[in-house]
């Protein structure tokens, strides 16, 4: 899905980087983003790597976070709107941890998206087979301000069960 297409164009850079395992595992992504103004969408995700490219998210999971409705919306796989948080609007200037969580169980994908202390489940998603996949944040381009992204922490928790 290229994020462009919902009519609003998103400034995208990777956060890094983790090997997917062929065992059930859970892939993780956090992040604390500060952002300037709740007038713009801030964009997270954990995307395969192999397909990325600069105006294209390749098969995983991308949302938009609205810091002025709380409004969740994934921008990949056409679930829309996936939840709303319960603490919006969420205050400029204030550092607010962000992650997507995601169990892999063969090729099976079942995310959850974690803003401060809420978490919003996401449909399970069928991937396929990755090798690894790239971590992502960014906001809209409209208006311009943006926001800054500190201490970024991608990986794999490997299951001893599987």
């Amino acid at each position: 899905m290229n994020p462009e297409s919902s009519e609003e164009k998103f400034a995208i850079s990777r956060a890094g980087i983790a090997a997917v395992s062929d065992r059930s595992s859970e892939v993780y992504f956090d992040i604390e983003c500060t952002h300037f103004h709740n007038e713009q969408k801030i964009l997270i995700g954990l995307v395969d790597s192999a397909k990325l490219t600069d105006d294209y998210l390749s098969q995983g999971l991308g949302v938009a976070i609205n810091p002025k409705t709380g409004e969740i919306r994934d921008l990949i796989n056409g679930q829309g709107i996936i939840g709303y948080l319960e603490e919006a609007p969420l205050e400029p200037y204030k550092a607010v941890r962000m992650a997507v969580e995601i169990e892999k169980i063969g090729n099976v994908y079942i995310p959850r998206i974690i803003v401060g202390d809420e978490t919003i489940l996401h449909p399970a998603l069928y991937i396929g087979t990755l090798q690894s996949m790239a971590a992502l944040v960014g906001t809209t381009t409209q208006p311009d301000a943006g926001a800054c992204f500190d201490k970024p922490n991608v990986g794999v928790n490997v299951r001893e069960d599987s």
